[in-house]
């Protein structure tokens, strides 16, 4: 997977990510929580399968998803010879 920190370093307010996901990539095995307050995917291309809390949801190339980003989740791309392509968004908690 590549990924590009699409904000300055110094944003505070939120957080974009260009992420370019490898046939087969993901998040890993286990579920894991952000320290922010909602997470926001779109996909440019490919697909993306993410699960939220026990929910599986099933994204391709115009897509999108927003969740809080504390809940358990992980994600991968499931196709055997296409990269997906995604922008992330990360807003922290307003306290």
């Amino acid at each position: 997977m590549t990924e590009f920190l699409l904000t300055p370093s110094g944003e505070r307010r939120l957080q974009v990510i260009e992420s370019h996901i490898e046939p087969g990539g993901g998040s890993g095995d286990g579920l894991y929580s952000l320290p922010a307050d909602a997470e926001f995917v779109h996909v440019i291309a490919g697909r993306l399968d993410i699960e939220v809390e026990g929910n599986h949801y099933h994204l391709t190339a115009g897509d999108s998803l927003t969740f809080p980003a504390r809940s358990p989740h992980c994600w991968r791309n499931p196709s055997a010879d296409e990269v997906t392509h995604v922008i992330w968004v990360l807003a922290p908690s307003p306290w």
